[in-house]
């Protein structure tokens, strides 16, 4: 029986440079990638061609003249997916995140944050 590593991304949105990243990984032997994805403003998304892909919704809550992010489906995902990792975006504005992290720790998935610049 082949092992197969469940990649789950969760990311604000989908621009057309990422989603070649993700049609080359769906392409790799042993991988099983997935793509949750939400939407940002001024910045457009593509639709998913070649990989898994879906949409989810996030909360916007206006704090001190930024916003705090909640996206449910990152802290369900953990459960719903049972993922062998979970690769987020790194942004602190995201509370979710800290809650998907926990979770995930819990039921012994792994998580990988990614981002640049600075938020």
């Amino acid at each position: 029986m082949d092992n197969i590593i469940k990649v789950l991304f969760l990311e604000p949105a989908l621009p057309k440079y990422r989603a070649p990243v993700f049609r080359e990984l769906s392409g790799v032997k042993g991988l099983s990638v997935r793509v949750g994805y939400s939407s940002v403003p001024n910045l457009d998304n593509v639709e998913p061609k070649g990989f898994d892909g879906f949409k989810t919704r996030q909360i916007r809550i206006p704090f001190m003249g930024e916003y705090l992010i909640w996206t449910w489906y990152h802290v369900f995902a953990v459960f719903i997916e049972s993922p062998s990792i979970i690769i987020m975006n790194w942004d602190v504005h995201y509370m979710s995140t800290w809650f998907t992290i926990f979770l995930a720790r819990i039921r012994n998935i792994k998580v990988l944050l990614w981002g640049h610049g600075y938020s």
